[in-house]
């Protein structure tokens, strides 16, 4: 009987360690919902010096802090997405004009990649301060799969530094 016990017992174990469980994932139950799905990001952005400089409009063409440059690469982390894939997440600007009082206006547009190949596109307009500071406003949308129509909006806040410029991003995905 002992031995017609352990046996029981092994194949239960075999056919539990065997079985699948459902797991709840909340990205997918909240994209159901279609409700807005809050994600945070701290991204680094560096200049790719090969595509070049252009000048901030309203600045001295002489002084070399009057350049913007025209792209870069983005690295860093975000929720949905884990460690974004640098190679494959750029930005490139489009604008950028000094505004008296205020500091530098830019506009830029890009795409992040996120680590499982997946991506969506953004633009963004940023407000950077004398101090080096910078706040922006960044839409996203256009993304494939996980976030295929998604878009949002994501307030992002940042400084300056010797090798670009970091900063963190707060906003919401959408899903329709």
């Amino acid at each position: 009987m002992k031995t017609l016990n352990c046996l029981f017992i092994l194949a239960m174990l075999v056919f539990a360690s065997c079985a699948k469980y459902e797991t709840s994932d909340e990205t997918t139950d909240l994209k159901k919902a279609k409700v807005p799905i809050p994600m945070k990001a701290e991204f680094c952005m560096t200049p790719n010096m090969d595509a070049g400089f252009f000048l901030i409009e309203g600045l001295d063409p002489a002084n070399p802090a009057s350049y913007l440059p025209r792209e870069g690469w983005i690295s860093g982390f975000a929720t949905h997405m884990g460690e974004v894939i640098m190679q494959e997440s750029t930005v490139t600007f489009l604008t950028a004009t000094f505004v008296s009082g205020t500091g530098v206006v830019s506009t830029s547009t890009g795409k992040i990649t996120a680590a499982n190949g997946d991506y969506y596109l953004f633009t963004e307009t940023t407000i950077t301060h004398p101090n080096g500071t910078f706040t922006g406003n960044v839409w996203m949308y256009g993304g494939t799969g996980k976030f295929l129509g998604m878009t949002g909006p994501v307030v992002m806040t940042g400084q300056k530094t010797d090798q670009g410029a970091c900063w963190t991003g707060v906003g919401t995905m959408n899903y329709e």
